[in-house]
């Protein structure tokens, strides 16, 4: 989920090298980073800085991920 200053990502089971983008709509990079997601807990992205508009945020570990969108 989202709020103001942050974009959460959360599992249930723990993710390791988890990698988590965030581009624009024109594919400029604003945010990447490989990381670990304990079990059950929320990771915090923080976004308060971005400009206003709308972005891809990519979640890949391995052969699987998730591309959804947010605005701001």
């Amino acid at each position: 989920y989202q709020d103001d200053t942050y974009v959460y990502v959360y599992s249930e089971k723990q993710l390791d090298n988890l990698y988590i983008g965030i581009t624009d709509m024109q594919g400029n990079v604003f945010h990447e980073e490989t990381t670990t997601v304990l079990a059950g807990q929320y990771y915090a992205i923080p976004i308060n800085t971005l400009p206003n508009g709308m972005y891809y945020l990519s979640i890949i570990q391995g052969s699987n991920y998730v591309i959804g969108w947010f605005s701001k």
